[in-house]
């Protein structure tokens, strides 16, 4: 479980250890929606929503935080 203050820290934190082609994958608390997080790449990784809607984006580091920071204000993680 994380706190929602630390998430996005604890999470660019673990994603900067992750071998390439292995990821990460949160979930909420009722365990309905998911985010998964592939590294694809050295500074590259495919996100993978499904929650509310179902969406894949492609991102360096720089705009997976972004994109967290996104996340993070609309669904509880």
């Amino acid at each position: 479980m994380l706190d929602k203050s630390s998430a996005i820290e604890t999470v660019i934190r673990k994603l900067k250890k992750v071998p390439v082609g292995r990821g990460l994958d949160l979930r909420t608390y009722k365990r309905d929606r998911s985010i998964l997080i592939l590294r694809t790449g050295e500074d590259s990784f495919k996100i993978v929503e499904d929650g509310f809607a179902q969406k894949q984006f492609t991102e360096n580091l720089k705009g997976l935080k972004k994109l967290l920071k996104n996340f993070q204000n609309n669904i509880k993680i």
